[in-house]
């Protein structure tokens, strides 16, 4: 009996210590909590005039700078000091912020906090132009949109032209000076420009769009298929090689040309420019081989800290330094004529070297230059 006594005292001792911890790291978080709350400080926009008066009644639209859409986060309308603060649980990062007055008229600001986050609204003043084709005809049903800031701002106001290729924007506030005008029609490459404001009309001349088809081929000359590819700085360009390792790339300018990413973590390619046009360009994978070396000036001895670097490959620059006795590993370079480039207190230089797939170069000598 004294035996059960002292199993039940000992379970109601650990019961004890256990709701004990369990409360001291309740009111350990709770303190936490609190104390970020107090941290993190709401960020704050204010809508003003030129000359510093607040807004009321101003519709603001925060929209995250990385979002993949341009759906806003938050959306509140001003007081009568002319503030909307977006609450800290929301805040993530900067932010676009769109705003529109009870005039209807459209400005735009950048959101971050502890800064002054200010939308400035101006009288709105016209902004109009002219979408036409490579032949100056005028060019129909085009889109046009407005951003503020960066190409990846979201877009501010948008239109389509009509039967004469015209557009117009009567609500954009004269604060917004520099703006990305971009047009849009199915069977053209899109355009986007930079415009200072003027009163100048704008002109948009779009171009019939290419396709840019490429195929890609395993090492063992196999097709390869299933392989995530994008074109570089082109917006939302990812696609998937089919089985036979052929993608394609759709309504792209003519006069440019592009740079294909292909994902595969083992297997690397040469990364060169391709034109659009009605030919299929072919990208061979291949093992990744690498280049040692050392670095020389021009009496033989060794320089140290200088960065050897080349960009042939799927992950753009592959860098190395070397080291005291001037050697370097240069990793990821794929088969071709790869140009290797070389920086030293300000001596900048390149040399050529050929590589086969998967076979390392040995003992290769970069010798710099004198100034």
């Amino acid at each position: 009996m004294k035996t059960l006594e002292k199993r039940a005292a000992v379970t109601q001792r650990r019961l004890w210590i256990v709701t004990g911890i369990l409360a001291a790291f309740l009111a350990g978080w709770q303190i936490f909590a609190a104390m970020q709350a107090n941290t993190l400080k709401p960020l704050v926009a204010r809508a003003i005039t030129a000359d510093g008066t607040p807004l009321a009644g101003v519709r603001v639209q925060f929209v995250q700078e990385t979002a993949t859409d341009e759906d806003p986060a938050y959306v509140a309308t001003t007081g009568a000091d002319g503030a909307v603060p977006l609450p800290p649980n929301i805040i993530r990062d900067r932010f676009y912020l769109l705003a529109k007055n009870g005039d209807g008229v459209l400005s735009q600001g950048f959101g971050q906090r502890e800064l002054a986050n200010e939308i400035i609204f101006e009288p709105a003043s016209l902004i109009q132009g002219m979408v036409s084709n490579e032949f100056g005809l005028p060019l129909d049903g085009a889109a046009v949109s407005i951003r503020f800031g960066d190409e990846n701002a979201p877009v501010l106001v948008s239109a389509i032209s009509d039967k004469e290729g015209e557009f117009r924007f009567d609500n954009v506030s004269r604060s917004l000076d520099f703006l990305y005008v971009e047009a849009r029609k199915a069977g053209y490459a899109p355009l986007s420009i930079e415009w200072t404001r003027s009163d100048e009309p704008i002109s948009l001349e779009l171009e019939p769009a290419l396709d840019l088809r490429i195929r890609v081929f395993l090492p063992n000359g196999r097709p390869a298929a299933d392989r995530a590819v994008r074109i570089d700085n082109v917006g939302s360009t990812e696609t998937h090689t089919d089985d036979e390792g052929r993608a394609t790339f759709t309504g792209l300018r003519r006069d440019l040309a592009y740079s294909v990413t292909i994902a595969d973590p083992r297997l690397t390619y040469f990364r060169e420019s391709l034109e659009p046009s009605t030919k299929v360009h072919r990208i061979d994978l291949c093992v990744p081989a690498s280049i040692d070396g050392h670095v020389i000036d021009q009496q033989g001895l060794p320089l140290a800290g200088v960065e050897v670097r080349h960009g042939h490959g799927p992950r753009r620059w592959v860098r190395a330094t070397t080291d005291e006795n001037g050697v370097f590993h240069l990793g990821d370079v794929p088969a071709g004529r790869i140009e290797i480039f070389y920086e030293s207190g300000g001596r900048v230089g390149n040399t050529l070297a050929r590589v086969e797939a998967g076979k390392d170069i040995h003992d290769f000598v970069i010798r710099v230059e004198p100034e």
